[in-house]
């Protein structure tokens, strides 16, 4: 399993239900958008889990293609299956799976949706020991699984901001703090790191790669700069998975993979600045398309 040197935040509700809902079903699915976190949140989960099992298995799909030969032979790696052979590959997974009761991680499934899927649907019906949790940008849509969706941090709006007397962090004000090393920001200067998460919308990505820069520009001018986000959170975090390294390269990863009536679509509703309703979404959508 990764293992990490920094304090999760913000999460401990997450972690208790997810970890509830692997010990009760067969198949689940941590969904969300990019950067909230799911592949910290899965390896916090495996780690309490893993005494449980006789097995545990980190799969890490961010680097396969898309054919189902490349989720077997990253399920045989992370099985610890060293220079498997390619004939048969699935068969020999099964044999060292069948007795076992196993707890298999398929971290980042969203690129390899269909053979992800195809392989997890077979490898649980010959092993009926083995537990999935799959990370993913969207549904696995098999039978029996079951999605948690896993949301950006908690973070106060700009409109509380100016209503409200702040006397504790959010999560991810406590998060930002943590990860700039400021160890007391000060009743006065905290509003200022909530409207600097606010900005961020709460992605523990964004956050990890704004609070560095706590050491070379003041808060102030910090929150000034992420009016344009992507061109002050362009250095890359070095050490993480290429869609991992920026903000930019995370929205990229999900804008390449989408179906082209799906980039129409998100095209079109840049219009909005903030959130908007289903109805408002649909009729900017329907205007477009007509």
């Amino acid at each position: 399993m990764p293992h990490t040197t920094t304090k999760l935040f913000g999460r401990e509700s997450d972690l208790a239900r997810l970890i509830g809902d692997l010990s009760t079903r067969r198949l689940v699915t941590l969904a969300g958008p990019g950067g909230c976190g799911k592949t910290r949140l899965a390896a916090e989960a495996s780690l309490v889990l893993e005494p449980q099992f006789d097995e545990v298995a980190w799969v890490d799909l961010v680097a396969v293609d898309s054919r189902d030969e490349g989720v077997t032979a990253a399920i045989a790696a992370g099985l610890g299956m060293r220079q498997p052979p390619t004939a048969g590959l699935f068969d020999l997974i099964v044999a060292q799976l069948t007795d076992p009761t196993a707890l298999l991680v398929g971290d980042n499934c969203e690129h390899v949706i269909d053979g992800a899927a195809l392989a997890i649907e077979k490898l649980q019906a010959a092993c009926p020991a083995v537990t999935v949790l799959a990370t993913s940008r969207e549904h696995l849509m098999l039978s029996g699984e079951h999605t948690v969706a896993l949301n950006p941090l908690q973070s106060v709006s700009p409109l509380a901001l100016t209503r409200s007397t702040l006397d504790e962090p959010s999560d991810a004000a406590a998060m930002f703090l943590d990860r700039a090393g400021i160890s007391d920001v000060g009743a006065h200067r905290l509003p200022i790191v909530e409207a600097i998460c606010a900005q961020l919308d709460g992605i523990p990505l964004a956050i990890e790669l704004a609070a560095p820069l706590a050491s070379t520009m003041t808060l102030d001018d910090m929150a000034d700069g992420l009016l344009d986000r992507f061109r002050l959170l362009a250095d890359g975090m070095r050490g993480s998975a290429p869609h991992h390294q920026t903000l930019r390269s995370v929205v990229d990863w999900s804008h390449d993979l989408l179906e082209p009536d799906e980039r129409r679509a998100f095209m079109a509703l840049s219009v909005f600045r903030g959130s908007f309703t289903l109805a408002a979404a649909q009729k900017v959508v329907a205007a477009v398309d007509g």
